[in-house]
């Protein structure tokens, strides 16, 4: 087995119930704990989850197995997400939301991609459901994705991304969008080199919940930086795609903004009656 070290960081934010599946996942792992370190930014939960965190899992923060770092504002998923980049000493980082796991005993086939590809900005590993059921478009093998091939289509479904620190030495994400991971991964890719998307199976990938970015409510919360978020993957990325994805760009640049203000308006409505 390999001597380097894996840094999963977990961002949360009121997951007192589902976060120590998460942790638990990948401290069941056959893989000896030695060769890797969790740590968990919680952005300024309002539940128990830091004393859930405290309680459960004394002994590996202790040893240092487990680092909790506590935001003292809310910053978002993806200023947490940079934090935890900031704060890890792993070869490779790994973001795991706080809903998911981490498919048992995995960990070695994973450790052998790592091995297989030093050279790689970014692997990422695949996906199923709570039902087991494969998440996205599958392959036989795994793909080299370069910049324009990601841009058209990026890690083609869900998937658990893995940042390679020995090379990528910046943040990797945007913090002010709170989300929008793929901006970062593409520029990622644009300045380094392709990223993998392996075969490997690796995360259980958790649909419920309304906190989702993919939910109706958060999107509702989320359309102007979601307006922002596609107007700056646009601008930087336009050379790379087709012009098909382009005009779907602009649609929903269009619809976000649009949407952003018909809510703005509900709720100033909603306060003045």
């Amino acid at each position: 087995m390999c001597s380097m070290i894996l840094s999963f960081v977990i961002t949360s934010f009121n997951r007192e119930v589902l976060i120590l599946r998460t942790i638990d996942s990948i401290l069941n792992q056959s893989t000896s704990s030695s060769l890797y370190e969790i740590i968990i930014i919680d952005d300024l939960s309002s539940d128990n989850t830091v004393k859930v965190l405290l309680n459960n899992y004394e002994n590996e923060i202790d040893t240092g197995l487990i680092k909790v770092i506590l935001n003292k504002e809310n910053i978002g998923v993806t200023g947490s997400k940079n934090r935890g980049y900031e704060e890890s000493a792993g070869d490779w980082v790994i973001f795991i939301d706080s809903d998911d796991l981490l498919v048992p005993d995995i960990l070695p086939n994973m450790l052998c991609e790592f091995n297989d590809a030093p050279n790689s900005p970014i692997i990422f590993f695949r996906c199923c459901d709570e039902e087991k059921k494969f998440v996205g478009v599958k392959f036989d093998n795994k793909k080299i994705l370069g910049i324009k091939e990601y841009v058209e289509n990026t890690s083609f479904g869900e998937a658990l991304t893995c940042i390679n620190k020995n090379i990528v030495s910046e943040l990797p994400y945007v913090s002010e969008l709170r989300g929008y991971e793929g901006l970062g991964c593409s520029r990622i890719i644009l300045r380094y080199g392709p990223s993998i998307l392996s075969t490997v199976v690796a995360r259980t990938y958790d649909t419920s919940g309304d906190d989702r970015l993919s939910s109706f409510v958060a999107f509702r919360k989320r359309s102007f930086l979601l307006c922002s978020g596609h107007f700056m993957y646009l601008k930087e990325f336009s050379t790379f795609m087709s012009y098909s994805l382009k005009f779907k760009y602009i649609l929903k640049i269009i619809f976000y903004f649009s949407f952003g203000l018909y809510n703005k308006l509900i709720a100033k409505l909603k306060k003045e009656g």
